[in-house]
């Protein structure tokens, strides 16, 4: 038995109380305060930034050219996928940080 076959059954619960909280809901039916999303976006977006220095710790770190590519492609998805959509929403930039 595969481990995802073992674990998915056992985080049953635990997945429908996320699916069920407030925030959730509140997103999937519209009522979430504008503010509340806007604060979440943020947080997700400083929280990428750190991500994407993980995977960049991991080239440097890497012994292998196939794992520095693996790595990278990371950090580009991050920094260029994920973190435009989030630029997108409300023009959060790479110095939205507060220092």
């Amino acid at each position: 038995m595969k481990t995802t076959e073992r674990l998915l059954p056992a985080t049953k619960d635990i997945w429908a109380a996320y699916n069920a909280h407030p925030f959730v809901m509140g997103i999937q039916d519209g009522t979430l305060a504008r503010e509340k999303f806007k604060y979440y976006i943020i947080q997700d977006y400083l929280y990428l930034e750190e991500y994407a220095k993980v995977f960049a710790i991991g080239i440097a770190k890497a012994k292998s050219l196939d794992t520095m590519r693996l790595f990278s492609r990371q950090v580009n998805f991050l920094t260029e996928g994920e973190m435009d959509i989030h630029r997108g929403i409300w023009g959060l930039s790479p110095y939205h940080r507060k220092n």
